[in-house]
């Protein structure tokens, strides 16, 4: 389908996977804004899905020139993020879940802020149970600052979701900046990266998306893969750590030191070769205790202490002790 625009302002990317129940409230939601259609454009990245998702919004798709299809075979979430900014023709990029949704009429406030050239606009968003909104959190001092990247990556409201800002386009492709494919928990590997070259920056604290609390989505339900993704995770980012600046390590610490704890979360509901398998991971990698050593967090750098002298100890301690610091 032929786009007639040369260069909207935004790119919206909605990869659609098994959400037939739910893409037409997102679709609508992205259409029902208060700019003109050709500010901005709409792709659904098909990834290979197996249900009617893109039939349940076909209608949508045939009446407003601004969406686009691409499919590709089934690869994940990251490689559809991938192939939507591929083909992305916006200035910016707003990566949207197609389970969640995008407040009504909003994109006039977003437009205003976009046009101060910034690298990322962030914003604040809301779990939705059973009907009602809950904000999720608030940026407080820090909104409409021109702020630099690491100084968000830094504070204790950095947000890891990705759609929760939207990115200057050519400032992802100076970078370098993809998600990494086939591992769940994508956007903590992605987002401080990103915001670690972020020049420009800026919060606001409306609530500008919504995220639906469905059990069965990818981030609710209980997949072993999940835990030995978190340690890719980790490694990535200590990888990225040798490459930045020193004084900049601190909340990559905090990161890869929480990414390690969230992989040991319920180690003892696992079965045998689960354990196993996530014992050998971490064992593998046991130079991470040096960034939970350094980690601003008491119990990370005890927990990093454990780690040193044995990766089966730190295992241990966390499952039968330390769980008890997360309750504080």
């Amino acid at each position: 389908m032929q786009i007639n625009m040369s260069h909207p302002l935004l790119s919206i990317v909605v990869p659609v996977y098994n959400v037939e129940k739910y893409i037409e409230c997102c679709l609508i939601s992205c259409l029902n804004q208060n700019v003109p259609s050709e500010t901005y454009e709409i792709i659904l990245v098909d990834d290979g899905t197996p249900d009617e998702s893109i039939k349940r919004v076909l209608h949508l798709i045939n009446t407003n020139s601004n969406i686009k299809v691409v499919a590709q075979h089934n690869k994940g979430l990251s490689a559809a993020r991938n192939m939507g900014l591929s083909v992305a023709v916006g200035q910016y990029v707003w990566f949207i879940d197609s389970d969640d949704w995008i407040e009504y009429n909003i994109l006039n406030i977003v437009f205003q802020q976009l046009n101060k050239d910034v690298d990322i606009l962030t914003f604040c968003a809301s779990n939705v149970i059973n009907g009602t909104a809950y904000r999720r959190f608030s940026y407080g001092s820090m909104v409409n600052l021109n702020l630099k990247g690491v100084d968000l990556l830094s504070s204790p409201v950095f947000q890891h979701c990705v759609p929760f800002s939207i990115y200057r386009r050519v400032f992802l492709e100076k970078n370098a900046l993809r998600f990494f494919e086939n591992i769940f928990h994508e956007d903590t590997e992605f987002s401080p990266r990103a915001y670690y070259y972020a020049q420009k920056v800026i919060c606001l604290n409306n609530v500008l998306y919504y995220v639906r609390q469905n059990p069965t989505s990818i981030t609710r339900t209980f997949n072993f893969k999940k835990k030995t993704d978190l340690i890719i995770v980790a490694c990535n980012l200590h990888d990225f750590t040798s490459d930045i600046e020193h004084e900049h390590h601190k909340p990559f610490n905090d990161i890869i030191s929480l990414a390690l704890n969230s992989s040991l979360e319920n180690y003892f509901l696992l079965n045998s070769q689960q354990k196993k398998i996530l014992n050998e991971y971490i064992s593998k990698k046991r130079f991470l205790y040096r960034n939970m050593l350094c980690s601003t967090k008491l119990k990370y750098r005890l927990e990093g202490m454990l780690y040193f002298v044995s990766s089966r100890l730190f295992i241990l301690a966390h499952s039968f002790f330390f769980r008890y610091f997360y309750k504080i």
